[in-house]
């Protein structure tokens, strides 16, 4: 250390000490300690602002490592919340899809056990609609075999309605030219059906054969016709048969003349085509039978 003039070099005046500096009292010069790198002084101060240094870096390190562990803590932490979420998804859509096929599982099972239960009821109801079927077409026939003024006033009835209807000439357009041909005789009655469907209903049918004669030739032709009595139906009550003779031509097209060339056919389409019912034919009822093999 070197000593130095502790009179001011300015003015010569007393210099006075604060901590590291001089200053001159009477013209208030300041001056300073010079150290050099031999001064034990200058070499603590060095080594201290060396330590200083290190601690700050320390620290610095210290604070950076802090931060880096929150940084990782708070990934981990994110990761486990991402983790944990994605099992929550997992679970719920686990859980929708279970409900789901839990409910199209009930739903088809209360469907088909719906459908068993329905079809096994319209089955016996059917089945019951059936019996009940049979059961008034027997007492009906039972009482039409005792009694047969009943068909017999149904014929009557009949024939009046076909006189009504086939009174006029008709048209044969079969031909090249139109031939022209009129109602010869009374209707004859030659068959009578009793239809009674699923339900129970009943009507029925007589079959007549009619004789038309051409204008032109006086050829004579039969025309079969079928008059249908909706109103004939089972009392039960008083086991008998109601009806009011009420008739109404029964085949489903109007045929050659308002009526068919063939038996056979008008059969087919009048109880077998037409009706979807148990049918019975009555027998001894008329004496003459005529038409086709179900005449």
């Amino acid at each position: 250390m070197r000593l130095t003039n502790l009179n001011c070099p300015q003015c010569n005046g007393n210099l006075s000490q604060q901590g590291e500096s001089f200053f001159c009292t009477s013209c208030g010069s300041a001056f300073t300690i010079d150290y050099d790198e031999n001064d034990v002084r200058y070499t603590d101060l060095v080594t201290q602002a060396d330590r200083t240094r290190q601690l700050i870096a320390r620290d610095v390190e210290l604070m950076q490592m802090r931060h880096k562990l929150r940084e990782e803590m708070a990934q981990r932490k994110q990761n486990r919340d991402w983790a944990r979420e994605k099992k929550n998804d997992i679970r719920r859509i686990g859980s929708i899809i279970a409900t789901y096929y839990v409910s199209m599982f009930l739903f088809f099972g209360v469907m088909i056990g719906l459908f068993i239960y329905f079809g096994y009821t319209i089955k016996s109801a059917n089945k019951e609609e059936k019996v009940k079927s049979k059961e008034v077409l027997s007492a009906m026939s039972e009482v039409l075999q005792k009694d047969r003024s009943t068909v017999e006033n149904a014929a009557l009835e009949g024939q009046q309605y076909l006189l009504k209807e086939r009174n006029s000439s008709y048209q044969d357009s079969t031909y090249a030219q139109d031939r022209w041909a009129k109602l010869k005789d009374t209707p004859t009655p030659y068959a009578a059906y009793l239809m009674v469907d699923t339900s129970a209903k009943s009507k029925l049918y007589i079959f007549f054969e009619s004789v038309f004669v051409y204008e032109d030739t006086n050829e004579e032709f039969p025309v079969y016709d079928c008059v249908a009595i909706s109103k004939f139906s089972w009392n039960e009550k008083q086991k008998k048969i109601d009806t009011d003779y009420v008739c109404s031509i029964g085949n489903r097209t109007s045929g050659t003349f308002g009526g068919y060339m063939d038996a056979d056919q008008l059969y087919l389409e009048c109880v077998e085509g037409e009706y979807s019912g148990t049918s019975l034919k009555i027998d001894q009822v008329f004496e003459e039978k005529k038409g086709g093999k179900n005449g």
